[in-house]
């Protein structure tokens, strides 16, 4: 049994216009979807082995108001251009080897009831950490299969580098990174470094400002 990335989330403008930048850059984009219950949205990108969200909140109150409110959703959202990290990394297991992380459980209403989302209980100067113990990786996905071919020839997302002003990670935090998991560095700002397929081809490129975001394939 192995725990894998299963999805990344970054905080966006309402719309997610951002999104753009990834379609020029040679991205297919999936199904957006809206979180019921939560009061956000987002638009997703889908790869072989995990989904890039672009994530906005659409109803205030409903991401401030019980079960979501716990989940700091919108402190993370509002706060993204200050000290908040504007990232969640959500982390999934074949099976159900022990947690990498203490945390609460989230049963949000767009989740079947048999489901539910274990989310570390960490400063907002961090990403929220989130693990579950079911779904799979998209490119196994069948009636709901979502584009997976790029123009840009990108395939799997094979390491995650996170820079911002940690300070003293959390537990949480600390346990992801000595997993290989996660690379952590400090940083004056907030900003995530995905690596497709290795690095192979020894190509990069950076979405900033628009997005605190590169690729390095």
């Amino acid at each position: 049994m192995t725990i894998t990335l299963d999805h990344i989330f970054i905080c966006t403008a309402a719309g997610a216009a951002e999104a753009c930048e990834l379609l020029d850059f040679g991205l297919s984009e999936g199904a957006p979807i809206q979180h019921t219950g939560q009061g956000t949205r987002s638009r997703r990108f889908f790869f072989f082995n995990a989904v890039l969200e672009l994530l906005w909140v659409d109803d205030p109150a409903q991401v401030r108001q019980a079960p979501a409110a716990q989940t700091r959703l919108w402190e993370r959202w509002s706060g993204r251009a200050g000290q908040a990290s504007p990232f969640g990394i959500g982390f999934r297991s074949d099976g159900r080897p022990a947690a990498p992380f203490l945390g609460w459980s989230y049963r949000p209403d767009y989740l079947p009831e048999s489901r539910d989302v274990l989310i570390a209980d960490t400063p907002l100067n961090e990403p929220m950490w989130l693990y579950q113990t079911w779904g799979s990786r998209p490119d196994t996905a069948g009636a709901d299969r979502q584009p997976l071919e790029h123009p840009a020839g990108l395939a799997e997302i094979t390491g995650l580098r996170l820079i911002g002003p940690f300070g003293q990670p959390s537990a949480a935090a600390r346990a992801l990174a000595g997993a290989g998991l996660v690379s952590l560095e400090e940083g004056e700002r907030h900003f995530l470094e995905l690596v497709f397929d290795h690095g192979r081809q020894g190509m990069q490129v950076s979405f900033w400002p628009e997005l605190p975001l590169a690729f390095r394939w």
